[in-house]
């Protein structure tokens, strides 16, 4: 197998596994007594008449968009890149 970082040949048992989860935040949206009055009633029918033209394909890309997990094999070197770089930890200048 190859590194997704450099292409490096890694055998599996000296990688490093990376999983990336890309999501919309769980935050609610505030509402204000107005907003919580109001008739929703015509917003929601067109929502849903839109989602019923979509076709599956469309749909998927919408998905995809909300939740998309990504695995990538690396080797010891960008595994050690990778560390840094999340962490924070300036990389040093060779």
């Amino acid at each position: 197998m190859r590194c997704a970082g450099c292409g490096q040949e890694v055998a599996a048992w000296s990688s490093f596994v990376l999983c990336v989860e890309l999501f919309a935040a769980p935050e609610a949206p505030s509402f204000s007594e107005e907003d919580l009055a109001r008739d929703r009633r015509p917003e929601l029918d067109e929502l849903i008449d839109r989602l019923r033209a979509m076709g599956e394909a469309e749909i998927a890309a919408e998905e995809a968009r909300v939740h998309e997990r990504r695995v990538f094999r690396l080797c010891a070197t960008c595994r050690e890149r990778w560390h840094l770089a999340l962490s924070g930890i300036p990389r040093p200048v060779i």
